[in-house]
């Protein structure tokens, strides 16, 4: 799909999915564990995107110029910054998990600051991410929708094929 529509749009897509991902952590609980099939759902289509399209996009940002020093950064920024995370987020999360607190019914952790924390992070980077200009020929929303709409048609044009 990246090689069709792009490698940015469907970066776009998986950074917008991990953006929604965390709005169903802040509400997880007990009582909401059918959150857990969504979040699967979210994740597996949107961590695909978000792991395979940054090489892509770099490549399409640019092209003619000498991309093996380029993505030998990226790959040590990444891991710099997952190790650098990891290890704050562990050290917050230990400190945070003493504090709870109940609105409107709902049990809130102290660790949910972090998700809540992510969740702007990922809004800055969506932000940061559509000002990037690359070849874009249509959205994966958009891909979605007229594959739909082309199905929709197909089915209503010729029903014999429902059964």
């Amino acid at each position: 799909m990246a090689d069709r529509i792009g490698g940015q749009a469907v970066l776009e897509f998986g950074v917008f999915g991990a953006f929604l991902k965390t709005l169903l952590w802040m509400f997880m609980d007990s009582g909401t564990v059918y959150l857990l099939y969504i979040d699967t759902l979210i994740g597996t289509a949107s961590w695909s995107a978000i792991n395979l399209c940054p090489f892509t996009t770099m490549l399409e940002l640019l092209r003619g110029v000498d991309v093996q020093s380029y993505y030998a950064l990226l790959s040590f920024a990444n891991g710099t910054s997952a190790l650098a995370g990891s290890l704050a987020g562990g050290f917050l999360a230990s400190y945070l998990n003493r504090y709870s607190w109940t609105f409107s019914g709902h049990q809130f952790f102290g660790i949910q600051i972090l998700f809540l924390v992510t969740f702007v992070l990922r809004g800055i980077s969506l932000i940061l991410l559509k000002r990037v200009k690359t070849r874009k020929v249509v959205s994966v929303s958009g891909m979605v929708f007229n594959s739909a709409a082309v199905l929709a048609n197909r089915f209503a044009a010729r029903p014999r094929e429902l059964i």
